[in-house]
């Protein structure tokens, strides 16, 4: 699933190529994408002949500001988007939404799996309202500290790479760079949290700043299919630690590095460099 580099890159990528256009016409493959959306016409009638502002981010969510609304989308484990000119031949069975513009190009939704979702929000609402309204602060900002973490895990059981995944305590950060943090900490994943003390949360903050921080700069991180836009790849992968390298040598110690399972997740850790 896209986390927070691959989906900042996605943003970024997608306002270089929509930005300012107006759309022409909307076309729902799959109504079963949408949404808090009473109706495929009225959907349409609400995006079309409207400019799309921009495109912005909260977490690992999609957010496409057009006329009065917001469109919330998030990529699930498939989902793309790919900018092209009309005409383009395209794989019909997965495109599942399809959005012309007025330069000619269109915008295409394509997910193989269908697990992606579109949300229509207005703009008084779209941050109180769910999607976006239980999620945590975001990991560049003044709100994402030690001690914000030191609270949210007191007293808590939970094991700190599960942590970490908890959209409500930090957005963006998934399987890929909750492994790779807890490396950059040398704290075992599985690790309780209410073990963990000031100085593990501020190694954390730092960690998982430098590590999204870097992956953005490198497009992000394709390990399958992740692309940023059609045959765009994110190059990070040349850059992780541990996490799809089981049994190769640790970087820095060369100890070859586990796998386990955690909460279902296959989880990479150095055992001798990350202590329990």
């Amino acid at each position: 699933m896209p986390e927070l580099p691959e989906v900042e890159t996605v943003v970024r990528t997608l306002n270089r190529s929509i930005k300012g256009q107006v759309i022409t016409n909307v076309q729902v493959d799959y109504p079963k994408l949408l949404k808090n959306v009473g109706s495929i016409s009225e959907f349409k009638a609400q995006l079309e002949h409207q400019p799309i502002h921009n495109v912005t981010r909260r977490g690992k969510y999609l957010i496409f500001a057009i006329g009065d609304f917001y469109l919330v989308n998030h990529l699930r484990m498939e989902g793309k988007w790919f900018f092209e000119p009309i005409e383009t031949l395209y794989d019909h069975k997965h495109v599942l939404l399809q959005i012309e513009l007025d330069d000619g190009n269109v915008l295409r939704f394509h997910d193989t799996r269908r697990f992606g979702t579109l949300d229509l929000r207005d703009r008084d609402t779209v941050m109180t309202t769910n999607p976006l309204a239980k999620l945590g602060p975001e990991p560049f900002s003044d709100e994402f500290t030690s001690a914000w973490l030191m609270a949210k895990a007191k007293n808590k059981n939970v094991a700190i790479k599960t942590f970490l995944l908890d959209q409500t305590v930090v957005v963006g950060v998934g399987n890929i760079y909750a492994s790779e943090i807890c490396f950059y900490a040398a704290i075992r994943p599985e690790k309780p949290v209410k073990f963990l003390d000031s100085d593990d949360w501020d190694t954390i903050v730092a960690g998982t700043r430098s590590i999204l921080a870097e992956a953005i700069q490198h497009g992000g991180t394709t390990v399958s299919t992740f692309e940023s836009s059609k045959n765009v790849h994110g190059m990070y992968f040349e850059q992780l630690k541990v996490y799809g390298r089981k049994g190769q040598p640790c970087l820095e110690c060369q100890t070859p590095i586990a796998k386990i399972k955690l909460n279902q997740r296959g989880t990479y850790y150095c055992g001798y460099c990350q202590k329990f």
